[in-house]
């Protein structure tokens, strides 16, 4: 990653990373005005976002699934 995109190349913590997330996800400290983003702006921006709150319910989902299959594998090889 560049430090010229404000992230240095350090691997942050996973605190580091949510505060990260939390400051970008405050937007009356971005955008003051909001009657400034046209409707295609904003629907873009909504766009992406809800892509990505799809791909983490997804990651969660599939981490259930992991963990709930391990854990019949690990009563089957009990039995």
């Amino acid at each position: 990653m560049k430090e010229s995109s404000g992230i240095s190349n350090h691997k942050p913590s996973l605190d580091e990373m949510w505060k990260f997330i939390e400051g970008l996800m405050r937007p009356s400290e971005l955008v003051s005005d909001r009657s400034i983003f046209t409707y295609d702006q904003v629907f873009a921006i909504y766009s992406k976002l809800a892509d990505i709150d799809e791909m983490f319910k997804e990651t969660a989902q599939i981490s259930i699934l992991r963990k709930e299959l391990s854990k019949e594998k690990s009563q089957e090889t009990v039995v």
